[in-house]
């Protein structure tokens, strides 16, 4: 049927994890729309589309430590997939940042009012969710997250403080965070 060294179902399983993430997130139909960075010498690509994340990294050598990735979301950020997983065919590099918050910093970086910093692997492409985002889409369907690190007391805070700016009642906050639990 086809050379299984070409890598096409590890392909089309990332294909499908794409699939099944614009289903749960519609973020190819939402409105909000931002490509946050594009460098041409470092050859990455940071843009935001609907409530995730996208970082891609086109170098063919150069992975990037503590790169700051700006965003308009103001709680941590964890990885929701990433084109190195195993189960992509990828050689694992981010294998051990799959159970942990990227923590935000208030600092403005690439026009974005937060930060954070990120190892990006060469050749890569990584999704992420904002705690605050993958809370919305949870309280509807929480199978749409397959992995999440384990909530914290700051991430708790964070929703709190959201919602309570926002003028959303704390009872809807605390239902947010009792699904975690």
């Amino acid at each position: 049927m086809y050379d299984k060294d070409l890598r096409y179902p590890d392909l089309y399983n990332f294909d499908e994890k794409m699939n099944h993430t614009e289903i749960a997130f519609k973020s190819m139909i939402s409105e909000h729309q931002y490509v946050s960075m594009q460098d041409d010498i470092s050859k990455v690509i940071v843009y935001e589309k609907g409530d995730l994340l996208f970082i891609y990294n086109f170098h063919p050598t150069d992975s990037l430590n503590d790169y700051g990735i700006g965003t308009p979301w103001q709680s941590d950020h964890f990885i929701l997939f990433e084109s190195d997983e195993d189960r992509y065919g990828g050689h694992r590099r981010l294998d051990g940042a799959h159970n942990m918050w990227f923590e935000v910093y208030p600092y403005e970086c690439n026009k974005r009012p937060n930060h954070f910093k990120f190892y990006v692997p060469c050749r890569s492409c990584v999704v992420m969710c904002a705690y605050e985002n993958a809370a919305k889409i949870m309280q509807t369907n929480p199978e749409a997250i397959d992995r999440m690190p384990s909530v914290t007391d700051r991430q708790k805070q964070q929703v709190s403080k959201l919602m309570a700016a926002q003028g959303l009642q704390d009872s809807h906050a605390k239902a947010i965070i009792k699904m975690e639990e």
